[in-house]
């Protein structure tokens, strides 16, 4: 919801209850704003006194820290696209995955994280002549404008990657005086309120009806060690999931010991596969298309794009 205007009563709302004392990032993940937004309403509101110091004897009050999927409940067919890693998307690719979403009629869009690369604002070594981001935020305003061109009618859900994560650090390492500005936040940046798009921050879920969409970033750990990344995210979530990150097609199925049928997905990528920081990889080009049933039922087609065609 970050970049969205607020009513009066909702900006007075989140006044009141951080005037009472409630954590920014308690009524940023119960409101499911993004935690910028908060900060920005509720700058120079004075906190009530607080209560008498408890006794030693007294259990402290704890901070609740809820954490809130993002919900998909609108039935139809839906592009899963992750990893495109603007300025270095694999152009045929990506152009393939919305073709597909056309031809198909979908009703919407989850770019499931690391949709810009971010490349200057990583903690890595820089290449000296890599796009400089002002370049990537050009590109990818470009890229939703032709999106939106292709599918003028389609929900789009953006959930933050890994990639996207970086710059947040960035201006809590480098420009913390800076911390709070809605203009500095990646929704504010690419203009998403314009285009229409929801931004999923926060490592929050999406849940596409009974199915779990996360980017893959989420889950710490050796994810591809058992067997294939499919495998790793459903030891990890025990429930049918999707996912990106490991820049991997895969699939696992499983049923539980009542017989309900539980499954899990990986999607390929839509970027360059031989980047000179790992030209020698596992990786594969595709993305996936989810039929969401009224139910909340579904089924996922897991496709890889390979010599100039879907498979």
């Amino acid at each position: 919801m970050a970049g969205r205007s607020l009513s009066d009563e909702q900006i007075a709302d989140i006044r009141r209850r951080y005037a009472a004392g409630e954590s920014r990032f308690s009524i940023a993940n119960d409101t499911g704003l993004d935690r910028n937004t908060v900060a920005k309403y509720t700058a120079g509101v004075a906190i009530e006194g607080t209560a008498a110091k408890p006794t030693p004897a007294t259990l402290p009050a704890s901070i609740p820290q809820p954490f809130i999927p993002y919900s998909i409940n609108h039935p139809g067919k839906w592009l899963i696209l992750s990893d495109v890693h603007i300025p270095y998307h694999d152009e045929a690719t990506v152009q393939a995955a919305v073709e597909t979403a056309v031809k198909e009629k979908a009703v919407g869009v989850v770019l499931n994280g690391d949709i810009l690369d971010c490349h200057e604002l990583s903690d890595f070594d820089k290449e000296p002549g890599a796009p400089r981001y002002v370049e990537e935020r050009d590109k990818a305003i470009q890229f939703f404008t032709w999106l939106r061109k292709r599918l003028p009618k389609a929900l789009i859900v953006y959930k933050e990657g890994n990639h996207e994560e970086r710059l947040g650090r960035y201006v809590i390492k480098r420009a913390p005086a800076l911390f709070g500005l809605q203009c500095v936040t990646l929704p504010s940046l690419l203009e998403l309120d314009g285009f229409g798009v929801e931004w999923v921050a926060g490592k929050r879920v999406i849940k596409i009806g009974h199915l779990s969409a996360i980017h893959g970033h989420e889950l710490k750990g050796g994810i591809t060690a058992p067997v294939n990344p499919a495998r790793g995210f459903f030891l990890k979530c025990k429930e049918s999931v999707i996912g990106g990150h490991h820049h991997q097609t895969s699939e696992h199925h499983e049923p539980t010991l009542n017989g309900k049928q539980q499954a899990a997905w990986s999607t390929g990528c839509a970027c360059g596969l031989n980047p000179p920081y790992m030209p020698i990889n596992k990786w594969n080009l595709g993305f996936a298309m989810v039929d969401l049933f009224e139910s909340g039922e579904f089924s996922v087609r897991n496709f890889r794009f390979m010599n100039g065609r879907v498979v």
